[in-house]
């Protein structure tokens, strides 16, 4: 399994990462939306981890936009988790 993190806040992305890969699963780490748009158009992704409130001057550089693209670019198929941080 494959799981996407978007998140900037890089201690949380540290954390959950450690604890995911300790499980065997591969975590593909973003810090903003433009990362996790390069991330789910280059790699196969079974679910996404994402900050909505991430701030992301690659995609349009108002909060939470990159958030949601990444969200759009994944095909429907996969599980999503989003939370307001």
């Amino acid at each position: 399994m494959t799981i996407l993190m978007l998140d900037d806040d890089q201690s949380l992305r540290d954390s959950l990462s450690r604890i995911l890969r300790g499980r065997d699963i591969t975590v593909l780490e973003a810090a903003e939306g433009g990362e996790g748009l390069k991330a789910v158009k280059n790699h196969p992704v079974d679910m996404a981890l994402i900050d909505l409130f991430i701030p992301d001057s690659a995609v349009d550089g108002r909060s939470g936009r990159g958030a949601m693209g990444v969200r759009r670019g994944l095909d429907g198929q996969h599980g999503v988790v989003s939370w307001p941080l």
